[in-house]
Protein backbone atom coordinates (compact mmCIF):
# COMPACT_ATOMS: atom_id res chain seq x y z
CA UNK A 1 0.00 0.00 0.00
CA UNK A 2 2.62 2.55 1.03
CA UNK A 3 2.51 6.04 2.41
CA UNK A 4 0.38 8.38 0.32
CA UNK A 5 0.38 12.14 -0.15
CA UNK A 6 -1.51 14.89 -1.94
CA UNK A 7 0.78 17.12 -4.00
CA UNK A 8 0.22 20.46 -5.75
CA UNK A 9 2.88 22.41 -7.62
CA UNK A 10 2.49 25.76 -9.36
CA UNK A 11 4.96 27.09 -11.92
CA UNK A 12 3.85 30.51 -13.09
CA UNK A 13 4.64 34.10 -13.92
CA UNK A 14 3.01 37.19 -12.46
CA UNK A 15 3.10 38.80 -15.90
CA UNK A 16 0.45 37.26 -18.18
CA UNK A 17 2.34 38.46 -21.26
CA UNK A 18 5.11 36.01 -20.31
CA UNK A 19 2.80 32.99 -20.36
CA UNK A 20 3.73 31.95 -23.94
CA UNK A 21 7.43 31.87 -22.97
CA UNK A 22 6.62 29.90 -19.82
CA UNK A 23 4.60 27.36 -21.80
CA UNK A 24 7.44 26.94 -24.30
CA UNK A 25 9.97 26.41 -21.53
CA UNK A 26 7.77 23.95 -19.64
CA UNK A 27 6.97 21.98 -22.79
CA UNK A 28 10.69 21.62 -23.48
CA UNK A 29 11.93 21.05 -19.92
CA UNK A 30 9.16 19.68 -17.70
CA UNK A 31 8.21 15.96 -17.70
CA UNK A 32 4.84 16.66 -19.32
CA UNK A 33 4.29 13.08 -20.49
CA UNK A 34 4.78 11.62 -17.01
CA UNK A 35 2.26 14.02 -15.48
CA UNK A 36 -0.08 14.63 -18.45
CA UNK A 37 -3.22 13.65 -16.50
CA UNK A 38 -2.27 15.89 -13.56
CA UNK A 39 -1.51 19.15 -15.37
CA UNK A 40 -3.87 22.03 -15.92
CA UNK A 41 -3.15 25.54 -17.17
CA UNK A 42 -4.38 28.75 -15.63
CA UNK A 43 -3.99 32.36 -16.73
CA UNK A 44 -0.49 32.67 -15.27
CA UNK A 45 0.97 29.20 -15.65
CA UNK A 46 0.72 25.55 -14.83
CA UNK A 47 -0.82 23.58 -11.96
CA UNK A 48 0.26 20.02 -11.23
CA UNK A 49 -2.10 18.21 -8.88
CA UNK A 50 -1.61 14.63 -7.69
CA UNK A 51 -3.85 13.09 -5.04
CA UNK A 52 -3.28 9.94 -3.02
CA UNK A 53 0.10 9.33 -4.63
CA UNK A 54 3.34 7.75 -3.45
CA UNK A 55 5.64 10.79 -3.72
CA UNK A 56 9.04 9.25 -3.03
CA UNK A 57 12.19 11.09 -4.11
CA UNK A 58 13.69 7.87 -5.53
CA UNK A 59 10.77 7.37 -7.98
CA UNK A 60 11.67 8.24 -11.57
CA UNK A 61 8.75 10.64 -12.08
CA UNK A 62 9.54 12.51 -8.88
CA UNK A 63 13.22 12.71 -9.84
CA UNK A 64 12.28 14.20 -13.23
CA UNK A 65 9.92 16.64 -11.52
CA UNK A 66 12.58 17.74 -9.02
CA UNK A 67 15.22 18.18 -11.74
CA UNK A 68 12.87 20.35 -13.83
CA UNK A 69 11.87 22.44 -10.81
CA UNK A 70 15.49 23.04 -9.80
CA UNK A 71 16.25 24.21 -13.34
CA UNK A 72 13.14 26.43 -13.36
CA UNK A 73 14.04 28.02 -10.02
CA UNK A 74 17.64 28.65 -11.10
CA UNK A 75 16.65 30.15 -14.45
CA UNK A 76 13.49 32.12 -13.66
CA UNK A 77 12.99 32.71 -9.95
CA UNK A 78 15.86 35.14 -9.48
CA UNK A 79 14.60 38.01 -11.64
CA UNK A 80 17.29 37.55 -14.27
CA UNK A 81 15.66 35.13 -16.76
CA UNK A 82 13.58 35.65 -19.89
CA UNK A 83 10.57 36.01 -17.59
CA UNK A 84 9.97 36.36 -13.87
CA UNK A 85 8.93 32.96 -12.60
CA UNK A 86 7.32 31.80 -9.39
CA UNK A 87 7.15 28.34 -7.90
CA UNK A 88 4.94 27.06 -5.11
CA UNK A 89 4.79 23.47 -3.89
CA UNK A 90 2.81 21.75 -1.18
CA UNK A 91 2.73 18.10 -0.15
CA UNK A 92 0.39 16.82 2.55
CA UNK A 93 1.16 13.37 3.87
CA UNK A 94 -1.00 10.95 5.81
CA UNK A 95 0.50 11.94 9.16
CA UNK A 96 -1.08 14.93 10.85
CA UNK A 97 2.17 16.89 11.02
CA UNK A 98 3.49 15.91 7.57
CA UNK A 99 3.13 19.08 5.50
CA UNK A 100 5.84 20.31 3.14
CA UNK A 101 5.61 23.82 1.67
CA UNK A 102 8.15 25.49 -0.59
CA UNK A 103 8.10 28.79 -2.51
CA UNK A 104 10.57 30.58 -4.80
CA UNK A 105 10.54 33.76 -6.85
CA UNK A 106 7.94 36.50 -6.69
CA UNK A 107 5.17 34.15 -5.54
CA UNK A 108 1.62 35.07 -4.60
CA UNK A 109 0.86 32.59 -1.77
CA UNK A 110 -1.62 30.75 -3.99
CA UNK A 111 -1.36 27.55 -1.94
CA UNK A 112 -2.56 27.00 1.59
CA UNK A 113 -3.31 23.96 3.71
CA UNK A 114 -6.42 23.22 5.72
CA UNK A 115 -6.97 19.98 7.61
CA UNK A 116 -10.50 18.87 8.40
CA UNK A 117 -11.99 16.28 10.70
CA UNK A 118 -14.18 13.61 9.12
CA UNK A 119 -16.70 11.64 11.18
CA UNK A 120 -17.29 8.13 9.90
CA UNK A 121 -20.61 7.57 11.70
CA UNK A 122 -23.94 7.58 9.85
CA UNK A 123 -26.31 10.32 10.87
CA UNK A 124 -23.75 12.38 12.71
Amino acid sequence: MGYRSDVVALLYTNKPEHLPLLKLWLTANFPMKEFENSIKWFEHGMVLKEENVKWYSEYDEVKLFNEAVIKFIEEFCNGEGAFDGAYEFMRIGESEDDVEHECHGDYDYLLSCERTIHIDIEGV
